[in-house]
Formats: structure tokens, C-alpha cells, sequence
């Protein structure tokens, strides 16, 4: 059910999947990475990601020291609270 899934528990996200990922594009190999369906709350098909100059990580665990040795710079942009709800809500409807 997807009103009962914990959208902020880091138990929910594969942190070991993203630091390979990183860890690929660092050696300058392509990955691929699970695409989310969040309408659905599951996994289908995958994303490939080619290495490139910049490489965006986002998310509230982006900046876990566990990736902090593949960023060379690091933003921290904070949403309003109304602009994360709206954001959530059009996400999932």
C-alpha cells in the first residue's frame, strides 16, 4: 500500500546500489541504475547513465559521507515545506 510506505526511511533506498553506481561513473563506465515507478512503489526497467563532467546527486541522503569521496563540490538547496508537499502530492497522483 502505497500510504503506508516511509518515503524518508533510509531502509527504503539501496545506498549500496547508489555507491556502486558512483563508483562505476568514477572509473568512467556507463551504469545502469533501477527505474522507481513511485505511482506504483516498485522497480521497472532500469536508467542508463553515461560518465559525464558533472554528475547531479540529489536526494536527502546525496550527501552521506559514504559519497562524499566521489563529489568535487556539493550544494545544499532547502525547499519550503508547501513546495515539498506539492511536489510529493503531484508525484504520486
Amino acid at each position: 500500500n502505497l500510504s503506508q510506505y516511509r518515503f524518508d526511511d533510509r531502509e527504503n533506498f539501496s545506498l549500496d546500489e547508489v555507491d556502486s553506481a558512483l563508483q562505476t561513473l568514477s572509473q568512467g563506465k556507463v551504469t545502469e541504475t533501477p527505474r522507481f515507478i513511485l505511482r506504483e512503489n516498485c522497480r521497472r526497467g532500469t536508467v542508463e547513465i553515461k560518465p559525464a563532467e558533472f554528475v547531479l546527486l540529489e536526494g536527502i541522503y546525496a550527501l552521506q559521507e559514504r559519497f562524499l569521496s566521489y563529489l568535487s563540490a556539493s550544494f545544499y538547496f532547502e525547499t519550503p515545506f508547501l513546495g515539498r508537499f506539492i511536489r510529493r502530492t503531484v508525484r504520486i497522483s
